[in-house]
């Protein structure tokens, strides 16, 4: 995937994210070998300052994964309103938040046009999504709208070593036009995000999250890196990746890939 398609809302929908696979393949890579057994989903919810009784939106739900991983915390005065511009992942979310106790609002929409009334909500979740955004500024005057006066904004994004060393193998087995750092084509990363939300919000601070991947199986890694958020491994190069992981591991018992992930809070 070039840097061009994400903020490509047609191939976003239509191919990217039509249904869960590409994202559960790197949803698994994390929850399976990150280093920090806290997991990125239950640390959200820890730096969540929401009051009991509230209305959140979730924009860009994909799967429902942040809730699910926390379904026994979730206080019984939220009303959870999640939302996606892809019917595949609204599906998806659906059926995996099925089992929980308790239920959930749907929404299918545009983040750049949210169908909500202004001051409507307590606070607006958009982790790892801004980014696909085409119109940030847009997105935010939307965000600014929706949110009552006081409410809060989270976002998590990466930063520019985010995944360093796969965007090393991408150079040397897929498209060799890859990006130096992660942030290259990025509209939203931990670098920039204060300056694109200072302008709607009150106050914004950032939190980092310290992790790392140490893989010592080369299959779901492949299956990381083929599922192509950003950058594609070229069908004719899979086998021999598939190889050299195989190799890597077999000599050095694992394979370390870094991590550059944090979380901006934004008051409205």
């Amino acid at each position: 995937m070039s840097t061009s398609n994400l903020t490509n809302s047609r191939y976003l929908q239509n191919d990217q994210y039509k249904d869960a696979s590409n994202l559960n393949a790197r949803l698994y890579l994390h929850q399976r070998y990150s280093t920090n057994q806290q997991g990125l989903h239950r640390w959200v919810f820890d730096q969540l300052a929401v009051p009991p009784t509230s209305r959140i939106l979730e924009l860009g739900c994909g799967a429902g994964e942040l809730w699910w991983q926390n379904r026994e915390r979730l206080p019984l005065g939220w009303a959870i309103l999640l939302s996606d511009f892809s019917p595949g992942m609204l599906q998806e979310a659906q059926r995996k938040l099925r089992p929980c106790s308790r239920s959930f609002g749907w929404l299918m929409a545009d983040a750049q046009q949210i169908p909500l009334a202004d001051a409507s909500v307590d606070a607006v979740m958009a982790n790892h999504m801004l980014y696909h955004v085409p119109d940030l500024p847009r997105c935010m005057a939307e965000i600014q709208r929706v949110l009552k006066p006081g409410g809060r904004l989270y976002a998590a994004t990466n930063g520019p070593r985010h995944l360093q060393q796969l965007r090393e193998l991408h150079q040397r087995f897929g498209n060799r036009e890859q990006a130096p750092d992660a942030t290259l084509g990025l509209v939203f990363h931990l670098g920039n995000g204060e300056a694109h939300l200072a302008p709607w919000m009150t106050e914004v601070s950032l939190k980092r999250f310290d992790d790392a991947l140490v893989v010592d199986e080369a299959e779901p890694l492949l299956a990381y890196m083929c599922s192509g958020l950003r950058y594609q491994v070229e069908p004719d190069q899979i086998e021999s990746l598939r190889a050299f992981l195989e190799q890597e591991i077999a000599q050095h018992g694992a394979i370390r890939v870094e991590k550059d992930v944090g979380m901006f809070e934004a008051i409205r």
